[in-house]
């Protein structure tokens, strides 16, 4: 008997561990489908470029579509990814120039890659002809999921004129804790941490200095 409930309590744990890291393979979030309120409103042109310069993924170490890590049941982890697997730089776009055409701006997206220089940025921005130009630079941000949510991030927002003045520029940087959830970490984390990166907008976007270059 006593073997026989060893060796189902082995099984069982074998179990729970497949289980428990299987639900942290593959895991994808939709950083596209986010959407914000930004209290800047008009009719104003803007031209809207999210820059990717995490170390890792200008190197090259990791994918243009990588956004972090899930934990598996011995806290190991795999990557998450976009589920629309483009960038994950270009999906922020896409959520951002989203929030700012629901204010009433008309907006158009620029894409860039990782390894795209300042000055040819710029030169794409000032192209579109556009009234303002924006740019959200990443020096960093992946989020972290075990049962809670580890967001790790460092951004900077800049706003210019059409010839690519600077106006206004702000940044926000810190390792906060999201809560998630003990029974199934991937499905709140799959929520929560496109969320957060809109609650980060928002308060980026909603600061004086920005809202009042971007009306101006």
């Amino acid at each position: 008997m006593t073997k026989n409930c060893a060796w189902a309590g082995g099984i069982l744990l074998c179990l729970l561990t497949c289980l428990l890291s299987g639900c942290a393979v593959g895991n994808k979030y939709a950083y596209d489908q986010v959407t914000g309120r930004l209290l800047a409103g008009g009719e104003t042109t803007i031209a809207v470029a999210v820059h990717d310069q995490r170390p890792y993924v200008v190197s090259g170490e990791k994918k243009p579509v990588y956004i972090g890590e899930q934990r598996g049941g011995f806290g190991n982890p795999f990557d998450v990814e976009t589920a629309s697997q483009r960038p994950m730089a270009e999906d922020m776009c896409k959520a951002i120039v989203a929030a700012l055409s629901g204010s009433g701006f008309r907006v158009t997206p620029v894409v860039v890659s990782a390894t795209t220089p300042a000055d040819q940025l710029m030169q794409q921005l000032v192209s579109t002809q556009a009234a303002k130009l924006v740019v959200l630079t990443l020096l960093e941000w992946y989020s972290d999921t075990a049962s809670n949510i580890g967001m790790n991030y460092e951004v900077k927002l800049s706003v210019y004129d059409a010839a690519g003045k600077l106006l206004a520029e702000t940044s926000a940087k810190g390792e906060d804790t999201v809560e998630g959830s003990a029974w199934n970490p991937p499905k709140v984390a799959k929520v929560k941490v496109p969320q957060f990166f809109m609650s980060k907008m928002e308060e980026l976007f909603n600061r004086d200095a920005i809202k009042k270059a971007l009306e101006g």
